[in-house]
């Protein structure tokens, strides 16, 4: 209202200067400074409606930009992990090596692909089989580390008894003392040496290793 009132006052008083020269400056003069709190208004408001909209385009680059950032976090979270993988593959791979050459025999890398579902049973199925040459009888090992025997063997997969399982027996020897026993299989996760004299030197935290003497575990792999 007061904009408005102030618009017709500069209209009257431009039409008036032509017969009132010095009335009009007068009048102009007022007039410009009526308006200067409303110009500095506009000014004000311009510049905040910019400010918001300059606001408005940043929080939507930076969210943009953190959904990149997650993105590629994600990608190399993934990454990782694939990294981690191919590490561990290849120190399996290296230490299998190391086994053969020391050992004398041919070795033949494996992934486990399955378990055994049931209680009774300590088995794990594994991703080669008699077309890689696998054989009903042979050892499993892990590294150094007796994990098992082939007891069946398919085109491409090749079931593996574990030596935790019940019906599983190792001849084996205490490595310190030189004292032999059969290492067998509880059937609950862990294995039991059997067939020692109780005043044998045999103490807690002794290594034992496969004595070689049953015809199926080379000797010197640990057991446990």
């Amino acid at each position: 209202m007061v904009s408005m009132a102030l618009f017709f006052v500069s209209l009257f008083l431009t039409a008036y200067s032509a017969r009132n020269p010095g009335l009009a400056a007068a009048g102009s003069a007022l007039v410009a400074e009526g308006l200067r709190p409303l110009q500095s208004l506009l000014r004000a408001g311009s510049s905040t409606a910019s400010e918001l909209w300059n606001g408005y385009l940043a929080l939507i680059d930076t969210e943009k930009e953190n959904l990149f950032l997650k993105e590629r976090l994600a990608a190399l979270e993934v990454e990782n992990s694939r990294l981690g993988e191919w590490e561990g593959e290849i120190t399996r791979l290296r230490e299998m090596v190391n086994v053969s050459q020391e050992r004398g025999f041919q070795g033949l890398a494996a992934d486990v692909i399955g378990y055994d579902s049931t209680n009774w049973v300590r088995a794990i199925t594994v991703s080669r089989g008699s077309e890689d040459g696998v054989r009903i009888g042979m050892p499993v090992i892990q590294g150094n580390a007796v994990v098992g025997q082939v007891i069946a063997a398919g085109p491409r997969s090749a079931r593996v008894l574990l030596i935790t399982d019940h019906s599983s027996g190792i001849d084996g020897l205490v490595q310190s003392s030189r004292v032999r026993g059969t290492v067998e299989g509880s059937g609950s996760g862990d294995c039991q040496l059997n067939y020692v004299l109780s005043d044998e030197d045999v103490s807690v935290g002794d290594r034992v290793i496969t004595s070689g003497m049953d015809g199926i575990y080379p000797k010197g792999l640990l057991i446990g």
